[in-house]
């Protein structure tokens, strides 16, 4: 369900609802659902020098590179 603070993203087969950003808190935190469509293809990985970020999956297979 989502909130009236909440901010929905859609790019091709994803969907991204931010639940916290950077603009909360003590702003060094990042959380938000991430759906992604079978096959879609998602953005590269991005760099936050400021902000933490951890992935947890509920289902399925997600490839990445870390580093």
């Amino acid at each position: 369900m989502e909130s009236a603070n909440d901010r929905v993203v859609r790019i091709g087969g994803m969907t991204l609802r931010f639940r916290v950003d950077e603009t909360q808190g003590a702003g060094d935190l990042v959380m938000f659902e991430f759906e992604v469509l079978p096959k879609a293809r998602v953005p590269v990985a991005l760099f936050h020098r400021d902000v933490d970020e951890a992935v947890y999956g509920l289902d399925g297979t997600l490839t990445t590179t870390v580093d």
